[in-house]
């Protein structure tokens, strides 16, 4: 208690609690859903995508304001584990997996885990290093792709969902959230887009690509969410893949 005795900074921890607000509500939908038979999860996967909006504005409130803190730090952890490990593993697992029995209960836990591991690396590392890249995969960013492919199903039940040529669904969504999980312990790095776009000048094909980024959201929302979060992944592998075959090339910093 001795780290509180001056009290906390109220507004980034509003967001924070937002955060979390938004993950818990996605839980208690998602069992409400479940229990009166219903079939659509849609606003489970908003309001975790909600979750990663606040998370975002946290941050950025603490660094306007000057009002960082270890407490903020660690309150933002514990929220990301509810909103971005515990309210996707549920949902996915009511959603898609739990015609997988044992399995599909294994794979969400170990997404779960994933999260939890991955947030307490970032905070033993977030004091000694740069901020430009992640070291693995983002949470809400995992959450986030994940709910984009709920939401192009409109977040109907997926029970032998089939598309032509490719199989049932809910084999890839077994093997998006594997991926996913390794994903976020991997040290792959990943950009912190806030410090790209907020502190430098960029090539003008940037904003190109922002525009068309727009032009997708107009004509297929629901895709782009998916679409953000299958490129984001890309990226990071493939700065990966850059600094595996040019290390001497590309300089090696991430968090």
């Amino acid at each position: 208690m001795a780290g509180l005795g001056k009290g906390v900074y109220i507004l980034p921890n509003l967001f924070t609690s937002a955060n979390l607000f938004f993950g818990f509500y996605a839980i208690i939908q998602a069992v409400e859903i479940t229990m009166a038979g219903d079939q659509t999860f849609q606003l489970c996967a908003f309001a975790i995508i909600l979750a990663a909006v606040a998370d975002m504005l946290d941050g950025r409130v603490a660094n306007l304001t000057n009002s960082a803190s270890k407490f903020g730090l660690e309150y933002d952890s514990l929220a990301d584990v509810v909103s971005f490990g515990a309210a996707p593993a549920l949902v996915m697992f009511l959603w898609s997996l739990e015609s997988f029995g044992k399995i599909g209960w294994v794979a969400c836990f170990l997404y779960l885990g994933c999260t939890a591991m991955r947030l307490a690396r970032y905070n033993v590392q977030s004091s000694d290093v740069e901020k430009n890249h992640f070291q693995g995969l983002p949470s809400p960013m995992a959450a986030f792709m994940l709910c984009g492919l709920m939401l192009i199903f409109n977040g109907k039940k997926l029970e032998g969902e089939v598309i032509p040529y490719i199989g049932e669904i809910k084999y890839y969504v077994l093997g998006l959230i594997v991926i996913l999980s390794l994903l976020m312990v991997s040290n792959i790095p990943y950009r912190n887009f806030r410090s790209l776009f907020l502190r430098r000048r960029l090539p003008f094909y940037f904003l190109l690509l922002i525009i068309a980024g727009l032009m997708v959201l107009a004509v297929k929302p629901l895709w782009t969410i998916f679409l953000t979060g299958l490129f984001y992944i890309l990226s990071g592998l493939v700065i990966w893949l850059l600094r595996w075959f040019f290390p001497r090339k590309i300089k090696k910093t991430h968090v």
